[in-house]
């Protein structure tokens, strides 16, 4: 017995089946490894041309298409990206100029939480968590919703493919931390606490707090339905502005607490379909 995968969200990927699996495997990680541990071939990459891209790849976890092209030696490329993309193993690189992806998995880990040296004092007061102590975070679960994040980021992009006036700001990203503006003004902090098990995002603007979080909520969402199986729980708190004290989700929609909800949205549901849809918009290569 076995299972068979079809996935259909490209062209691409509809149109190959790998009987395989092991092969799939192999070219992953051909890109996906501990650069520290396993080395790429300077020797040959230099040979090519490509050094400034691994250094790309190396210190940034940004890969140019030449690089993976050279990498999985010119073999089914198209098909390897929507996968990667698909799973979220990578998105979508905008801030180059060229065709270039992030591999999240590739991030470094910064030492620094989120306090007054990262994002200010002001801001900190708008914060909001995401509790999984009921379950637990799984490896490579919050790169992922770097992921999203990133892919989101680069879909406010004008129909022109620029960035223009209204454009969006480059992310920085580490493995366990990320500034990411999602649209034009809303700048967030992401921050895994791999001890606490939970996920906290500052939001800059207070004023959107409300957007925010429902973003956020409907990335979750989605990893959890789409990636583990709906296998993840958690819990989310938000931080009372008067306070400074977190509060359940619950607790501070029934009392419209602002600046996170209002009277209007204890009417809403937390997670909405054109969030969703446009989720999966961001992530679509047919949109790319």
């Amino acid at each position: 017995r076995g299972i068979i995968i079809r996935l259909t969200s490209s062209d691409t990927l509809r149109c190959i089946i790998i009987t395989n699996p092991q092969w799939l495997i192999d070219k992953l990680s051909t890109v996906i490894r501990d650069i520290d541990l396993h080395q790429f071939d300077l020797e040959e990459i230099s040979r090519a041309g490509l050094l400034a891209d691994y250094q790309d790849i190396a210190t940034k976890s940004i890969a140019s298409r030449d690089i993976l092209e050279f990498l999985w030696e010119h073999d089914k490329v198209d098909f390897l990206v929507d996968v990667m993309r698909h799973t979220l193993l990578l998105c979508d690189w905008v801030h180059t100029g060229e065709e270039s992806f992030l591999i999240p998995s590739l991030l470094k880990h910064t030492p620094e939480p989120i306090s007054e040296s990262v994002v200010s004092e002001e801001a900190l007061t708008c914060e909001c968590r995401f509790a999984f102590t009921e379950s637990f975070l799984p490896s490579g679960f919050f790169q992922s919703l770097l992921c999203l994040c990133v892919a989101h980021s680069s879909s406010q992009r004008t129909s022109f493919g620029s960035w223009g006036d209204q454009g969006v700001s480059e992310p920085v990203l580490f493995r366990n931390y990320g500034k990411i503006e999602l649209e034009s003004g809303l700048i967030i902090h992401l921050y895994q606490n791999v001890e606490e098990d939970d996920v906290s995002v500052v939001i800059e603007d207070i004023t959107r707090a409300s957007r925010s979080l429902s973003i956020i909520q409907s990335m979750l969402r989605k990893l959890n339905c789409e990636i583990m199986g709906e296998a993840l729980c958690w819990e989310t708190y938000v931080k009372d502005v008067e306070s400074g004290l977190f509060v359940s989700y619950e607790e501070a929609r029934l009392e419209s607490l602002t600046p996170w909800f209002s009277a209007v949205d204890r009417q809403k549901k937390t997670i909405t379909r054109s969030d969703l849809d446009l989720l999966s918009l961001s992530l679509s290569p047919e949109n790319k």
